[in-house]
Parts: structure tokens; C-alpha cells; sequence
């Protein structure tokens, strides 16, 4: 992109290992480095794949993962079995800053509490 994004939202890319650094890399080089934030979406097929994936994320920068709570109606109509959301951010968050503010904006639209 010419510019970063605030906000990437990322839906059942996690379940192929090879694809992995590709990844990574591409988020790392999409997001903003001073306050960007990930969202991801996705089913748990393999604990230690997409935990590996996060420990890439890491290295590029980001935080540890912060799982998301699934609120009663969000996943309406849909099978939200082994359903995980989750968000990393990159660059400085103080203590006092829990949520980037795009992100929380984003998230309220989808229906998500960070």
C-alpha cells in the first residue's frame, strides 16, 4: 500500500504452515508500524500452527495476541464451533492504552468487545 492501514481485518488465513512467513510478512509490511492493529478471525485446526504464526508476528513486531470474546448474536446463522477472534497491534501501547481507537471503532461495528 502507499500508506499503512490502521486496521487489517484477516479471516481463515492461519491453517496452512507453509504460507506462514509469506504471511507474516506481507501483514507486517501492510500495517501501521506506530498503532496498527490486526484482526483476525479464524478456526482452531491446529493449536501449534497458529500459535507459531503469532510467534512470527512477534518477531515483526507485534504484540502477544489478545483473544476476543464472541458476544450472543454475532456468529448468527453460522457454525462458530472452534470460532477464535483475536488482535495484535504493533508498535507502542502503554499501559493506559488498552484498545487502538480505530480498532475499537471497527470492532464495535462488527459487534466485537476488545
Amino acid at each position: 500500500p502507499r500508506t499503512p492501514y490502521d486496521v487489517i481485518l484477516a479471516a481463515d488465513l492461519l491453517y496452512d504452515a507453509s504460507k506462514q512467513d509469506a504471511l507474516a510478512s506481507c501483514i507486517a509490511a501492510a500495517v501501521r508500524r506506530d498503532g496498527g492493529s490486526v484482526l483476525f478471525a479464524y478456526k482452531e485446526r491446529d493449536a501449534t500452527v497458529e500459535s507459531s504464526f503469532f510467534d512470527l508476528l512477534c518477531q515483526l513486531g507485534a504484540s502477544a495476541p489478545c483473544r476476543l470474546e464472541l458476544t450472543e448474536g454475532m456468529a448468527e446463522g453460522l457454525d462458530s464451533t472452534g470460532l477464535i477472534l483475536a488482535e495484535v497491534r504493533f508498535g507502542p501501547v502503554s499501559a493506559e492504552e488498552t484498545v487502538v481507537p480505530a480498532a475499537s471503532e471497527a470492532a464495535e461495528e462488527l459487534g466485537l468487545y476488545l
